[in-house]
């Protein structure tokens, strides 16, 4: 990722937010939620304001950290310099661990449901 510049004088990130962002990491199993992650880690950060200090930076700086396993390799495998903003972070994201198979996949699952012949509609 890019380094983001800070202009700020002694910024500095409570251990805090660090912990609670330790707390809720994403590993990239297929049960998990990349978009519940981006907004839980939006919700997280959206609390910090320091004067000369973009909240997109705080993100790219911090967002790392809650990530655990194959999603921190692939993070760290991603080419430098190749992610400039917060914006190019998500997607990228989004991309690779909800791509759009998935997405077809699951709409696939709800266009075809179906009852079977011994239970009814609630018990489906």
């Amino acid at each position: 990722m890019a380094d983001q510049p800070i202009t700020a004088d002694n910024f500095e990130l409570k251990h805090g937010l660090l912990t609670l962002i330790q707390n809720n990491q994403f590993f990239g199993h297929d049960k998990e939620d990349p978009h519940a992650h981006v907004r839980y880690f939006n919700k997280i950060t959206s609390t910090l304001k320091f004067p000369n200090v973009p909240n997109t930076s705080i993100k790219l700086m911090r967002f790392p950290f809650s990530l655990e396993g194959a999603t921190r390799i692939w993070l760290e495998k991603e080419p430098p310099r190749l992610i400039f903003t917060w914006d190019d972070l998500v997607s990228k994201f989004i991309s690779q661990f909800f791509p759009p198979s998935k997405t077809t996949s699951l709409r696939n699952e709800i266009t075809n449901f179906q009852e079977r012949f011994d239970e009814s509609f609630s018990e489906a």
